[in-house]
């Protein structure tokens, strides 16, 4: 029995978010929040196709392109930098609350990365907003998000 795909040649995906284009690999990245799962799709004469499946410890919010096969990601157990065979700490998920995890997020031109984190079951108001620096040093910018 196969296993159904999309256009782009994805599986189906537990909750897919984030797509990031990379130009200088001309490929899309999505995640697989809870399917702990980066994939990258690119396309090879006229076709998409995953290119490749990269495995996450935690739920990942955001996987974002930094060069050279690496990305940034925002996974439940913190940011990292991965690619497909290592996996490196940056700094633990802002805020550092139990039953929180890293939604969006985005690189700024000056390096620094802002994730919105919020809880697992859907709280009002329990949102936030952070930057964090290239040292890892965390600030929070807005609090009180839905």
């Amino acid at each position: 029995m196969s296993e159904t795909r999309t256009a782009l040649g994805l599986p189906p995906l537990t909750l897919g978010e984030g797509p990031v284009w990379d130009p200088q690999r001309a490929e899309l990245s999505v995640v697989d929040i809870f399917g702990r799962a980066i994939y990258r799709i690119g396309n090879d004469s006229g076709n998409w196709r995953v290119r490749a499946k990269l495995v996450t410890d935690g739920d990942v919010g955001a996987a974002l392109p930094i060069g050279s096969g690496r990305f940034l990601t925002c996974e439940s157990g913190g940011i990292f930098i991965v690619d497909e065979a290592n996996s490196e700490l940056v700094c633990s998920v802002p805020g550092g609350r139990d039953g929180q995890r890293c939604n969006d997020a985005k690189i700024a031109p000056d390096g620094s990365l802002y994730v919105g984190v919020m809880d697992y079951e859907p709280t009002k108001g329990a949102g936030s907003l952070w930057r964090v620096d290239r040292s890892g040093h965390s600030t929070q910018l807005l609090t009180g998000l839905t």
